[in-house]
C-alpha cells in the first residue's frame, strides 16, 4: 500500500476525479457499475437497476471523521453517506418503504413505472478535464395498455459538485403519447446500516411558491408547481442537496419526510416527455451548507 500510496501521489494530481467501471463476471450476471470520486464526492451507478445512484458520499460537507475514545464517533470511523446501497434498498423496497437510493418513475395515465426494475449496461464513458459522461443503454419499459417506451440516461459529472442527469426518449410505440417522469432522489444520512436521527433537517421547494419542511417525522411533504428546486439541507454533516431542471422549470416541484419506520426524505421533479419534448435534464446539486 505504501509503494501504492507513493505512485499515486506523484502521478494523480489532486483534485483530479477518479472512475472505476466495475463488470461483474465471476458469476456471469454481467452486471455493471460505475464509480465517480473527487473532492466533492463519491457516487456509485448501478446500472443494474435502471442506472440508479445506489451510494453517495458527500465529501463536500467536509466533515470531519475520526474515531477514539475522546471523540464524538468512538469506534465508528466511516465518512458519512447520505445514499447507501446496503441500506434496505431493494428495488422492491426502495420507492415506498424502505431503502435510500434514486430513481427514475415513468407514468403513462395511472400507471406508474419504476426504471429500477430495468436493467441497463453503461455503454460509454467519456472523460476530459472538465466532465466526465456515463451513457447507459436505453431501458425498456411497457404498460398495459399497450404503450412500449425506450429511455436513455447520461449522467454527466462536473468537478464543482454537480451531476447533470438527462433522460432521452429514444422510442415510443405511439406518437401521440404524452409520457409524464419523476425525477426521484430518496435519501437519509447515516454511518452504519442503520440512518441516524433526521430531526431538523429542513426540506424546501421553490416555483411559484416556496414552501418548507423541517423533518419532524410525521409524513408530511410540500409541493409547489412550475418547480425550479427541491432541496434538502442536512446540518449535522453540513451537507445541501438540491435537484433543479437545467432548463425552464419542471411541472412541480415536491419534497416529503418519512416516519419511525420509514426515516428517508424524498424530492421530486416532476415533467413530460413526449415527440416535442424528448429530453429532461435535471442537475443534481451536493455542496457544503
Amino acid at each position: 500500500m505504501k509503494e501504492f500510496g507513493d505512485w499515486f501521489r506523484d502521478n494523480i494530481p489532486i483534485g483530479k476525479p477518479n472512475v472505476a467501471l466495475g463488470k461483474e463476471i465471476l458469476f456471469g450476471s454481467g452486471k455493471h457499475y460505475f464509480w465517480y470520486i473527487d473532492p466533492y464526492f463519491r457516487v456509485l451507478i448501478d446500472s443494474n437497476q435502471g442506472g440508479s445512484i445506489g451510494d453517495i458520499r458527500p465529501y463536500a460537507g467536509r466533515f470531519a471523521a475520526h474515531s477514539g475514545p475522546d471523540s464524538p464517533m468512538r469506534e465508528i470511523a466511516s465518512y458519512p453517506y447520505i445514499i447507501q446501497s446496503q441500506l434496505r434498498s431493494g428495488a422492491q423496497h426502495h420507492s415506498a418503504d424502505d431503502g435510500a437510493r434514486t430513481t427514475l418513475f415513468v407514468l403513462n395515465g395511472e400507471e406508474k413505472l419504476d426504471l429500477c426494475y430495468c436493467s441497463t449496461k453503461v455503454a460509454a464513458v467519456e472523460r476530459s478535464d472538465e466532465v466526465t459522461k456515463v451513457r447507459l443503454t436505453p431501458a425498456s419499459l411497457s404498460f398495459k395498455n399497450g404503450l412500449q417506451v425506450d429511455i436513455e440516461t447520461i449522467y454527466e459529472f462536473y468537478p464543482n459538485g454537480i451531476i447533470m442527469i438527462r433522460r432521452k426518449l429514444v422510442r415510443t410505440s405511439d406518437q401521440a403519447a404524452k409520457i409524464g417522469i419523476q425525477e426521484y432522489f430518496k435519501g437519509c444520512y447515516g454511518f452504519t446500516e442503520y440512518s441516524e436521527d433526521l430531526h431538523g433537517i429542513i426540506l424546501e421547494v421553490e416555483g411559484d411558491d416556496r414552501k418548507e419542511l423541517v423533518y419532524d417525522y410525521n409524513s408530511e411533504w410540500i409541493q409547489v408547481p412550475n418547480g425550479t428546486k427541491a432541496s434538502a439541507s442536512i446540518p449535522p454533516i453540513q451537507t445541501y442537496i438540491s435537484l433543479e431542471p437545467a432548463e425552464g422549470t419542471a411541472l412541480s416541484a415536491e419534497a416529503a419526510e418519512g416516519h419511525l419506520f420509514n426515516p428517508y426524505y424524498s424530492l421530486k421533479l416532476h415533467y413530460e416527455l413526449s415527440e416535442n419534448r424528448k429530453e429532461a435534464v435535471t442537475c443534481l446539486t451536493i455542496r457544503k451548507n
